[in-house]
């Protein structure tokens, strides 16, 4: 189902996709899946790719829908294309910069109650 969340979702997707180097964001449930982002590397001509989970914290999910050995999972998907793919599991709360911008703006939150 379609909601407002999947259209700010698809919106951040384009905007990441348009820098460089391009970041593609996809989701286990809903879209953009694992297919529409795999067609964008090879329209791209992207040779690898990285997997990052974009959770706050990366666990069990991450780990194995994400980036486990699975033939579903998005690693084993991407590379099934012939696009060599390595995950980096590590939430985003564990980058000191999103760490820094969680905490920002928690505080702007907690100034306008």
């Amino acid at each position: 189902a379609k909601n407002a969340a999947s259209d700010v979702f698809a919106r951040f997707a384009e905007l990441t996709a348009a820098q460089t180097p391009p970041l593609y964001l996809g989701c286990l449930l809903g879209g953009p899946g694992p297919e529409a982002v795999i067609a964008r590397l090879r329209a791209d001509g992207k040779t690898r790719a990285c997997l990052m989970p974009f959770f706050a914290l990366s666990g069990y999910h991450a780990a194995r829908d994400m980036a486990g050995k699975g033939e579903n999972s998005w690693r084993s998907r991407i590379a099934g294309h012939g696009i060599p793919c390595r995950a980096h599991l590590r939430g985003m709360l564990e980058y000191e910069r999103f760490a820094d911008m969680w905490i920002a703006r928690l505080r702007e939150a907690l100034a306008s109650l």
